[in-house]
């Protein structure tokens, strides 16, 4: 438990840390409307297609992982002295891109978006995570990891209970919409904390 709570305050301490982790909450916040009864949702509801497009749209998504993936491989020493600008321009396109995905009422198009989010997100994810290593020491790394950790799980846990019934109440549809607004939020947070105030 010590390690745990040494860990949370390295995470109030650090100011690049704390705006790194509370970008992750707000992200995990509305990630899960990326589960899989909000997104069978989106596909019956704004979509009008069947099971099998759902099984498209998440594996679109995992597809767009991977590229992004060996794209960072590729260009991994360019990023290296423009990690914080890698990580703010994924987050923001994936904040547009989940925006634009909430309006879209084509198929192809929303696996097209998917595929993107998929790149964007893996760009934003890998230069965040150089960033808190970089951010950290070998002593404080895995308590760092914990605390953070155990922040995004209660958090992402907290909004899976929430996010079913503000699908019931407000469509599908807005919710992506709004979570694209959220995220975008979130972008310009780190952008003002991280970049502007350097």
């Amino acid at each position: 438990m010590s390690g745990l709570t040494a860990g949370w305050k390295i995470l109030y301490r650090h100011e690049g840390l704390r705006v790194l982790v509370m970008m992750d909450l707000i992200e995990s916040w509305v990630g899960t409307i990326w589960i899989g009864a909000v997104t069978l949702t989106f596909v019956k509801e704004a979509l009008h297609e069947g099971e099998a497009w759902w099984g498209y749209i998440n594996g679109g998504y995992y597809l767009g992982t991977i590229v992004g993936g060996l794209i960072v491989l590729r260009l991994s020493r360019r990023m290296q002295g423009k990690l914080t600008m890698s990580m703010l321009l994924g987050a923001s396109l994936f904040g547009v891109l989940t925006l634009l995905y909430g309006f879209v009422s084509n198929s192809m198009l929303a696996l097209l978006l998917v595929l993107l989010m998929g790149l964007a997100y893996q760009i934003r994810d890998l230069a965040q995570e150089s960033m808190i290593q970089n951010s950290s020491d070998e002593h404080t790394l895995l308590k760092v990891a914990a605390a953070r950790s155990t922040l995004v799980q209660l958090i992402s846990m907290l909004s899976i209970a929430v996010i079913g019934i503000v699908t019931d109440v407000i469509g599908v549809r807005l919710v992506y919409i709004i979570s694209g607004c959220v995220l975008l939020v979130s972008s310009v947070y780190g952008f003002v904390q991280l970049q502007l105030r350097k």
